[in-house]
């Protein structure tokens, strides 16, 4: 998880240097970063903070699309478990 995070803060700096200075509303890119730590440990895929998927409907669905996909075939199965039947 570390590497996830010293990943993304240098895409972060990145995106800091290239505003030059500008005036910068963290608020939107703050969340973008964050975003892309929890996808790059999850699902090892990372947005561009100019993409439109990066926005929080979108991260929202891709989110609960791979949970999903991932968490609820294990649940199913170590509940079956659990109650004693067999497969």
């Amino acid at each position: 998880m570390d590497a996830a995070i010293h990943n993304e803060l240098s895409h972060f700096i990145m995106a800091l240097q290239c505003e030059e200075g500008k005036p910068l509303d963290l608020a939107e890119l703050l969340p973008k970063a964050t975003c892309n730590v929890i996808t790059t440990v999850l699902f090892r895929q990372r947005f561009d903070y100019d993409d439109d998927e990066n926005d929080s409907v979108q991260f929202a669905n891709f989110l609960a699309m791979n949970l999903k996909a991932r968490v609820v075939p294990f649940i199913t199965v170590s509940y079956i478990f659990s109650q004693g039947y067999s497969i």
